[in-house]
């Protein structure tokens, strides 16, 4: 009987410890209303930004959403990728 009882104890613990909500938000999934709604709410460098986008190896096209900060630091990331291909100095820079 105590067995039991224990087992049933640490099922409900751990059954407490997981959740079916997600705390994070979606966006690929919101409309380009909802988006801009939500753009409405927050500063510009957290401001979403959807593009539908063929990544490589694929003929289908996706629809990708990421804040202006994310955008900026993928492009400045794509440069250093260039530039550190490149061992002279510095052809291309992101202000």
């Amino acid at each position: 009987m105590r067995q039991l009882l224990t087992g049933l104890v640490i099922s409900f613990l751990l059954g407490a410890c997981t959740s079916t909500e997600s705390t994070s938000i979606s966006f690929n999934k919101m409309s380009n209303t909802e988006i801009a709604d939500y753009n409405h709410t927050v500063p510009m460098l957290q401001q979403i930004v959807c593009q539908v986008e063929r990544t490589t190896g694929s003929w289908v096209k996706k629809r990708e959403c990421r804040t202006h900060a994310d955008v900026i630091m993928g492009k400045r990331g794509d440069v250093g990728a260039i530039n550190s291909a490149n061992h002279g100095t510095a052809v291309i820079s992101v202000n």
